[in-house]
């Protein structure tokens, strides 16, 4: 009787530890779906409190950004242009077990002193990029992106 208790007891726990997260854990194409459209919402809000956390503390990406420069960087952006207007079409998403990579068209705009001005790609000519994504922590972060068309470095921003 008390072995049978000790194993229903260890086998419920099994049945917990590893059911309750395949229940709960989405499809991983819909998290970084989701994870996208968040990033997309605090950008043109400005938000640096809901943009962070998004971002991997292990980002990097072939311009030489890391986490912090990037950090900065949105900082700068958001001190000087209002307004901004982000476009994008997910072309594919390719999953791995904890990796994703989101492949996209983007557009963004943002309004200056002298109106709108395209920052990233033309509304009739979006940008490709390639959004990095890895689940840390129990949840998904941009580790990186990928900017086809900028080897060279980044648009001057006249």
């Amino acid at each position: 009787m008390f072995q049978h208790r000790i194993r229903t007891t260890l086998l419920s726990i099994v049945i917990l530890v590893v059911g309750i997260p395949l229940l709960y854990h989405p499809d991983r194409k819909k998290a970084v779906e989701t994870l996208l459209l968040k990033g997309h919402a605090a950008i043109e809000a400005k938000n640096m409190e809901k943009l962070v956390p998004l971002i991997s503390l292990y980002y990097r990406d072939d311009l030489g950004f890391s986490y912090a420069s990037l950090h900065e960087s949105f900082k700068y952006v958001f001190s000087r242009f209002n307004d901004f207007r982000i476009d994008y079409r997910i072309l594919n998403i390719t999953v791995g077990k904890d990796t994703c990579t989101a492949d996209l068209q983007v557009w963004v705009s943002g309004k200056w002193a002298e109106g709108m001005k395209d920052l990233v790609g033309k509304e009739n000519n979006p940008e490709p990029v390639s959004i990095l994504c890895k689940k840390e922590m129990f949840k998904w972060q941009v580790v990186g992106t990928r900017w086809p068309q900028w080897k060279s470095g980044l648009p001057e921003f006249n």
